[in-house]
């Protein structure tokens, strides 16, 4: 395929390579490369359908999206535009949460067999593997952006990777068609940016080439990387231990490669952005290195990837937990809200509960609170936490139980010493059921008050 030009024609032999489709769907921003991505298959005999995705991140994305609908109808294309709102405080950062609501916006169009077609090109690519270069990346990700992956029921796919912006802004000029302007691709601040406005010119005044030369190395960085998988995906079915495990054994004798290749398609298996080479080599290194008793983890926008005894869990992120507070009498077990599990008595079938602490009130974590552990010594619950290596955005999710005024719990890892004894004398023990993707709570650790307790029941993994 030539580089030098583009029309209807020569997209059409792309789209032959890729899966048989029962209808495309272009994300249509109305900017430059999309809009030459949409008329030029308007001109084409696919099913169609154009998706707008609003983030609403500036005054005037409401009026792009209007505009964006009026190009779509004037080339008889079926239009759907969805309006989301991106959190300021989101995890990952802002360009990333909306990356993230823009692509489930786009999957919710999608039916079985659908291809959603993006209009990343030739000047893409090379932006994308220049910025991994920087951040030091091993064969995936400098393979850059990849032509075709399985998305929801359907495909991604990216037809234009072989064209560069110059030459789909040469079809918009002989078209007469103006694309329209996102002010966000102005800020220098973003890297991406940076690199496009002021390091891709001087790239290619020296070597003109340069998206193109960039483009085939991704490509054979793509072929190295595809071998790479085939091997990690059989030893992912060794390592695994459950969709959210991976045993400890089978994975520690690995070579570095092929741990962080495994790791990698295990959280693209789960639907997680990949993270840094440096915070990935930081976490292997300290899941090999760190004593049994400690449980390294690895914070990422999805979830946490932390180390418990034998295995390795992912751990989905649930939504932030809301205020509340239940009066609980023991006798059943207690659903707590937000996902939170549940609490329960175990213990000798026909025993009372001691009467001195019962009921007792169920709340979220409010900050300052204390409990008294052996030796009628009061801790700052905020130090258990952080000497547990309990993650900051977990601590939120643990059930604090109260007797009266007084702290007697922290989840079934931390209990007053008195309101402990209580129950063991009678056999009984209170423990904590934590759903799979719940909250992180160290699992493999039988201690209470930091004595041993023989009664606490194992929670569920």
């Amino acid at each position: 395929m030539s580089l030098e030009s583009f029309d209807p024609a020569s997209l059409e032999r792309v789209l032959r390579t890729f899966p048989v489709s029962a209808r495309l769907i272009v994300a249509f921003s109305g900017g430059p490369d999309s809009t030459a991505l949409l008329h030029a298959l308007s001109r084409l005999e696919w099913p169609l359908l154009a998706v707008h995705v609003d983030h609403g991140l500036d005054k005037n994305s409401r009026d792009r999206s209007q505009q964006a609908e009026s190009m779509a109808g004037r080339w008889n294309v079926p239009f759907i535009a969805h309006r989301i709102q991106v959190p300021p405080g989101a995890a990952g950062g802002l360009e990333h949460a909306a990356r993230k609501a823009r692509y489930q916006a786009l999957v919710r169009e999608m039916e079985t067999g659908d291809l959603l077609l993006t209009a990343h090109h030739a000047d893409d690519q090379a932006e994308t593997v220049l910025l991994r270069l920087m951040r030091g990346s091993g064969p995936a990700g400098l393979g850059g952006i990849r032509p075709l992956r399985k998305l929801g029921p359907g495909w991604l796919a990216r037809p234009l990777l072989d064209w560069p912006r110059q030459t789909l802004a040469d079809y918009l000029d002989q078209q007469q068609i103006q694309g329209l302007e996102d002010p966000a691709n102005r800020d220098l601040s973003r890297d991406r940016n940076y690199l496009r406005h002021q390091v891709m010119p001087l790239l290619h005044a020296r070597w003109p080439a340069a998206a193109g030369s960039i483009g085939r190395s991704a490509r054979h960085l793509q072929a190295v990387d595809r071998e790479i998988t085939r091997q990690a995906d059989r030893e992912l079915d060794h390592a695994r231990a459950g969709r959210h495990r991976l045993a400890l054994e089978p994975f520690s004798g690995l070579d570095e490669l092929r741990r962080k290749a495994l790791i990698r398609r295990w959280l693209d298996e789960l639907g997680w952005s990949m993270p840094s080479t440096v915070r990935l080599d930081t976490f292997i290194r300290q899941v090999e290195s760190a004593a049994p008793d400690r449980r390294p983890c690895l914070e990422m926008p999805d979830g946490v990837l932390v180390r418990e005894g034998p295995f390795i869990h992912a751990r989905n992120h649930a939504s932030k937990p809301g205020p509340f507070c239940i009066t609980w009498d023991g006798l059943h077990p207690l659903e707590l809200p937000d996902g939170r599990g549940r609490l329960l008595i175990k213990g000798k079938p026909g025993v009372t509960l001691p009467p001195e602490t019962w009921p007792v009130t169920i709340r979220n974590r409010t900050g300052g609170e204390k409990i008294r552990l052996h030796g009628n010594h009061r801790r700052p619950v905020k130090k258990l936490f952080q000497e547990a290596g309990i993650p900051v955005r977990a601590r939120a999710l643990f059930p604090f139980i109260f007797a009266e005024d007084r702290l007697v719990a922290v989840g079934d890892r931390w209990q007053d010493e008195q309101f402990s004894a209580n129950l063991h004398r009678r056999g009984q023990s209170l423990v904590w059921e934590v759903p799979e993707t719940g909250s992180i709570q160290p699992a493999d650790d039988p201690r209470v008050d930091g004595q041993p307790h023989d009664n606490r029941a194992k929670k569920h993994d």
